[in-house]
Protein backbone atom coordinates (compact mmCIF):
# COMPACT_ATOMS: atom_id res chain seq x y z
CA UNK A 1 0.00 0.00 0.00
CA UNK A 2 1.11 3.61 -0.86
CA UNK A 3 2.50 5.34 2.10
CA UNK A 4 0.49 8.48 1.01
CA UNK A 5 -2.77 6.01 0.89
CA UNK A 6 -5.55 6.96 3.34
CA UNK A 7 -6.62 4.15 6.01
CA UNK A 8 -9.70 5.16 6.25
CA UNK A 9 -13.23 6.80 5.14
CA UNK A 10 -15.74 9.24 7.00
CA UNK A 11 -18.57 8.95 5.44
CA UNK A 12 -21.04 11.25 6.35
CA UNK A 13 -24.56 10.17 5.05
CA UNK A 14 -26.63 12.91 6.10
CA UNK A 15 -26.85 15.54 8.47
CA UNK A 16 -30.77 14.67 9.95
CA UNK A 17 -30.76 13.49 13.48
CA UNK A 18 -33.19 13.00 15.73
CA UNK A 19 -30.26 14.63 18.82
CA UNK A 20 -29.77 18.53 19.36
CA UNK A 21 -26.82 18.05 21.25
CA UNK A 22 -25.16 22.05 21.21
CA UNK A 23 -21.84 20.68 20.74
CA UNK A 24 -22.40 18.86 17.65
CA UNK A 25 -20.09 19.14 14.78
CA UNK A 26 -22.75 18.94 12.37
CA UNK A 27 -22.55 22.57 10.34
CA UNK A 28 -25.17 25.41 10.66
CA UNK A 29 -25.87 25.05 7.45
CA UNK A 30 -27.65 21.69 6.91
CA UNK A 31 -28.13 20.07 3.88
CA UNK A 32 -31.69 18.61 3.14
CA UNK A 33 -32.29 15.45 2.35
CA UNK A 34 -33.05 15.70 -1.40
CA UNK A 35 -29.29 17.02 -1.58
CA UNK A 36 -27.85 13.56 -0.13
CA UNK A 37 -26.10 11.58 -2.10
CA UNK A 38 -28.12 8.94 -3.86
CA UNK A 39 -27.29 5.14 -2.55
CA UNK A 40 -25.87 4.63 -6.48
CA UNK A 41 -23.42 7.88 -6.01
CA UNK A 42 -22.11 6.31 -2.17
CA UNK A 43 -21.51 2.71 -3.78
CA UNK A 44 -19.33 4.57 -6.72
CA UNK A 45 -17.32 6.61 -3.33
CA UNK A 46 -16.76 3.03 -2.09
CA UNK A 47 -15.74 1.79 -4.27
CA UNK A 48 -13.67 4.51 -5.24
CA UNK A 49 -11.86 4.65 -1.71
CA UNK A 50 -11.51 0.93 -1.82
CA UNK A 51 -9.45 0.94 -5.16
CA UNK A 52 -7.35 4.02 -3.73
CA UNK A 53 -6.81 1.22 -0.92
CA UNK A 54 -8.78 2.55 1.29
CA UNK A 55 -9.16 -0.14 4.64
CA UNK A 56 -11.68 1.00 6.90
CA UNK A 57 -15.37 2.75 6.29
CA UNK A 58 -17.30 4.53 9.32
CA UNK A 59 -20.71 5.22 8.43
CA UNK A 60 -21.79 8.83 10.44
CA UNK A 61 -23.67 12.21 10.13
CA UNK A 62 -25.90 13.25 11.05
CA UNK A 63 -27.39 9.77 12.24
CA UNK A 64 -26.69 7.52 9.83
CA UNK A 65 -29.50 5.01 10.73
CA UNK A 66 -31.49 7.89 9.16
CA UNK A 67 -30.98 6.41 5.95
CA UNK A 68 -32.99 3.49 4.58
CA UNK A 69 -30.76 2.58 2.44
CA UNK A 70 -27.72 1.90 5.50
CA UNK A 71 -28.33 -1.99 5.02
CA UNK A 72 -27.57 -2.14 2.03
CA UNK A 73 -24.52 0.41 2.10
CA UNK A 74 -22.67 -1.79 4.94
CA UNK A 75 -23.15 -4.80 2.62
CA UNK A 76 -21.78 -3.04 -0.39
CA UNK A 77 -18.56 -1.73 1.84
CA UNK A 78 -18.13 -5.56 2.98
CA UNK A 79 -18.58 -6.65 -0.08
CA UNK A 80 -15.91 -4.67 -1.33
CA UNK A 81 -13.79 -5.34 1.06
CA UNK A 82 -13.91 -2.40 3.70
CA UNK A 83 -13.92 -3.04 7.48
CA UNK A 84 -17.35 -1.14 8.27
CA UNK A 85 -17.86 0.76 11.52
CA UNK A 86 -21.21 2.81 12.27
CA UNK A 87 -20.94 5.80 14.42
CA UNK A 88 -24.53 6.18 16.02
CA UNK A 89 -26.95 8.00 18.50
CA UNK A 90 -28.70 4.24 18.85
CA UNK A 91 -32.13 5.97 19.49
CA UNK A 92 -33.17 4.77 15.76
CA UNK A 93 -32.29 1.30 16.04
CA UNK A 94 -33.83 -1.72 17.52
CA UNK A 95 -33.25 -5.54 17.32
CA UNK A 96 -34.46 -6.16 14.09
CA UNK A 97 -32.33 -3.25 12.20
CA UNK A 98 -29.30 -4.11 14.33
CA UNK A 99 -29.49 -7.68 13.12
CA UNK A 100 -29.75 -6.65 9.64
CA UNK A 101 -26.87 -4.53 9.68
CA UNK A 102 -24.86 -7.37 11.73
CA UNK A 103 -26.08 -9.72 8.38
CA UNK A 104 -24.95 -7.08 5.87
CA UNK A 105 -21.47 -7.31 7.54
CA UNK A 106 -20.88 -4.61 10.24
CA UNK A 107 -17.77 -5.12 11.93
CA UNK A 108 -18.19 -2.51 14.66
CA UNK A 109 -20.68 -0.15 16.32
CA UNK A 110 -19.78 3.44 18.07
CA UNK A 111 -22.48 4.62 20.23
CA UNK A 112 -22.67 8.10 21.17
CA UNK A 113 -23.91 8.52 24.84
CA UNK A 114 -24.38 12.96 26.15
CA UNK A 115 -23.89 11.87 29.94
CA UNK A 116 -23.55 9.43 32.40
CA UNK A 117 -27.06 9.44 33.64
CA UNK A 118 -30.09 9.19 32.04
CA UNK A 119 -31.36 13.07 32.90
CA UNK A 120 -28.25 14.60 31.84
CA UNK A 121 -28.20 12.85 28.53
CA UNK A 122 -31.47 13.42 27.67
CA UNK A 123 -31.18 17.36 28.65
CA UNK A 124 -28.12 17.65 26.10
CA UNK A 125 -29.55 15.13 23.19
CA UNK A 126 -32.88 16.98 23.62
CA UNK A 127 -34.41 13.22 23.33
CA UNK A 128 -36.58 12.24 26.28
CA UNK A 129 -35.56 8.82 27.14
CA UNK A 130 -32.88 8.88 24.86
CA UNK A 131 -30.08 7.93 27.32
CA UNK A 132 -32.47 4.21 27.80
CA UNK A 133 -32.76 3.74 24.23
CA UNK A 134 -28.82 3.92 24.25
CA UNK A 135 -28.41 1.28 27.21
CA UNK A 136 -30.68 -1.05 25.50
CA UNK A 137 -28.99 -1.11 22.09
CA UNK A 138 -25.38 -1.09 24.28
CA UNK A 139 -26.83 -4.63 25.38
CA UNK A 140 -28.28 -5.75 21.95
CA UNK A 141 -24.95 -5.38 20.36
CA UNK A 142 -23.63 -7.61 23.04
CA UNK A 143 -25.99 -9.87 23.03
CA UNK A 144 -26.02 -10.68 18.99
CA UNK A 145 -23.19 -13.27 18.65
CA UNK A 146 -25.83 -16.14 18.13
CA UNK A 147 -27.42 -14.06 15.25
CA UNK A 148 -24.22 -13.24 13.89
CA UNK A 149 -22.58 -14.36 11.00
CA UNK A 150 -19.22 -16.10 10.94
CA UNK A 151 -17.16 -12.52 12.04
CA UNK A 152 -19.28 -12.92 15.40
CA UNK A 153 -20.93 -9.78 16.96
CA UNK A 154 -19.67 -6.37 16.18
CA UNK A 155 -17.48 -5.37 19.03
CA UNK A 156 -18.96 -2.21 20.99
CA UNK A 157 -17.21 1.22 21.63
CA UNK A 158 -19.30 3.47 23.92
CA UNK A 159 -17.91 7.25 23.92
CA UNK A 160 -19.47 10.65 24.68
CA UNK A 161 -19.25 13.83 26.66
CA UNK A 162 -19.72 12.83 30.31
CA UNK A 163 -21.28 15.69 32.68
CA UNK A 164 -21.40 19.35 32.49
CA UNK A 165 -17.76 19.37 32.00
CA UNK A 166 -18.17 17.48 29.09
CA UNK A 167 -15.55 14.93 29.56
CA UNK A 168 -14.78 12.94 26.48
CA UNK A 169 -14.94 9.43 27.64
CA UNK A 170 -14.57 5.76 25.68
CA UNK A 171 -14.90 2.03 26.11
CA UNK A 172 -14.19 -0.74 23.88
CA UNK A 173 -15.34 -3.82 24.20
CA UNK A 174 -13.39 -6.81 23.00
CA UNK A 175 -15.27 -10.29 23.36
CA UNK A 176 -16.79 -10.10 26.92
CA UNK A 177 -17.52 -6.58 28.78
CA UNK A 178 -13.71 -6.65 30.19
CA UNK A 179 -13.13 -3.21 29.73
CA UNK A 180 -9.85 -1.34 30.85
CA UNK A 181 -11.18 2.13 31.65
CA UNK A 182 -7.77 3.86 31.84
CA UNK A 183 -6.69 2.93 28.77
CA UNK A 184 -10.20 3.53 27.31
CA UNK A 185 -10.37 7.69 28.56
CA UNK A 186 -9.39 10.87 26.64
CA UNK A 187 -9.75 14.25 28.69
CA UNK A 188 -10.97 17.24 27.36
CA UNK A 189 -9.29 20.45 27.48
CA UNK A 190 -8.33 21.58 31.13
CA UNK A 191 -9.69 18.31 32.65
CA UNK A 192 -6.83 16.96 34.68
CA UNK A 193 -8.75 14.37 37.40
CA UNK A 194 -8.53 11.04 35.31
CA UNK A 195 -9.51 9.42 38.92
CA UNK A 196 -13.12 11.33 38.02
CA UNK A 197 -12.92 9.93 34.58
CA UNK A 198 -13.12 6.56 35.11
CA UNK A 199 -15.82 7.01 37.64
CA UNK A 200 -17.74 8.51 35.46
CA UNK A 201 -17.17 6.29 32.83
CA UNK A 202 -17.51 3.42 35.44
CA UNK A 203 -21.34 4.53 35.66
CA UNK A 204 -21.94 4.04 32.12
CA UNK A 205 -20.65 0.79 32.29
CA UNK A 206 -22.73 -0.10 34.83
CA UNK A 207 -26.05 1.19 33.64
CA UNK A 208 -25.01 -0.74 30.54
CA UNK A 209 -24.66 -3.76 32.41
CA UNK A 210 -28.11 -3.64 34.25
Amino acid sequence: MNPATPLALLAELTHRCPLQCPYCSNPVELERASNELSTAEWKRVIDEAAALGVLQIHFSGGEPTSRRDLVELVAHARASGLYTNLITAGVLLDAAKLKALVEAGLDHVQLSFQDSEAEGGDRIGGYKGGHVRKLELARLVREAAPAAPPQGTPPLMVAGGIGPDNVTAALTESGAWGVDVSSGVESAPGIKDIALMERLVARVKEGIEQ
